[in-house]
């Protein structure tokens, strides 16, 4: 388990910093998911309308 040092505000809320706070992975290697599976899709779909119309 890995500790992150937090900090209050003077209402008692938590802050943390902006990379304890993040949610997803570096944005570089989102893009190659992202870029993969929208190449995919098209792809995909590209195949079925090929299929299809002819």
């Amino acid at each position: 388990m890995t500790y992150h040092q937090t900090s209050s505000d003077e209402e008692g809320r938590t802050v943390l910093n902006k990379t304890d706070a993040r949610q997803g992975r570096a944005p570089h290697q989102v893009r190659y998911v992202l870029g993969f599976g929208l190449t995919g899709a098209i792809l995909a779909l590209a195949a079925v309308v090929f299929f299809f119309a002819y």
